[in-house]
């Protein structure tokens, strides 16, 4: 049996009760995913160090699939039903505020904000205190509204822009920046995109997400009182 499409459920019961849908009913949030981007998993696994903590798991499926891979892997969020939700799967999610982590300077090896820093306004507080508590690199991903020119011509639209919560939007070079903003004297970040789709658009393959890794500057760590 398939996997129910989103917004299936929302359009038929619309449809069945002859209601007209909202903005609200369209550009919303759905629950979180208990699923790894497979490709985003193994690119971690290459640059990441041994101790990691994962910055708004939602539910932890990352957490769980890197402490598997012999990683040791902790997970922060933001929302206590979510970190409720991951407990009852046997996660350990502590609820915690981005902005301001409960940790010690570079207590982990990697930090990672996967989907994390297009929902926060001050997303640079959160960087800035990631950078605090991580001793090696920073690993960053978000969606990627580049391909909008192209695919304007076709009347199409990536589907993340339907969430409500996204407040950020970044294309590689605008994440570039902003990351070599925060993280100047600090670290160097590496940008790329990743997940392919539309490879017939226009002849060029267009990327729904962005990637990068700061790899921070030894002299920042030692700042940091890393050992």
């Amino acid at each position: 049996m398939s996997e129910e499409l989103p917004y299936t459920a929302v359009l038929e019961e619309a449809g069945k009760r002859g209601r007209v849908l909202g903005r609200e009913d369209i550009y919303g949030s759905g629950p979180p995913i208990d699923a790894v981007h497979q490709e985003l998993l193994e690119f971690i696994t290459k640059v990441a160090g041994q101790r990691i903590l994962d910055i708004g798991c939602g539910l932890g499926p990352y957490m769980a699939e890197l402490n598997k891979r012999g990683f040791d892997c902790a997970g922060v969020d933001g929302n206590p039903g979510v970190a409720r939700a991951a407990a009852a799967r046997g996660r350990s999610v502590l609820v915690m505020d981005a902005r301001a982590l409960a940790f010690r300077d570079a207590t982990f090896d990697t930090c990672l904000l996967i989907e994390v820093i297009e929902h926060i306004h001050d997303f640079e507080l959160v960087l800035r205190d990631v950078a605090r508590v991580a001793r090696r690199n920073i690993v960053i991903s978000v969606p990627n509204i580049s391909a909008i020119p192209i695919l304007s011509r076709y009347s199409v639209v990536p589907y993340h822009m339907l969430e409500a919560t996204h407040v950020n939007f970044f294309t590689p070079e605008i994440l570039l920046r902003a990351l070599r903003k925060v993280f100047a004297g600090q670290g160097m970040a590496r940008v790329e995109e990743y997940a392919p789709f539309f490879p017939w658009a226009e002849g060029t393959q267009l990327y729904y997400q962005i990637r990068a890794v700061v790899e921070l500057a030894p002299q920042a760590r030692d700042s940091s009182g890393a050992g």
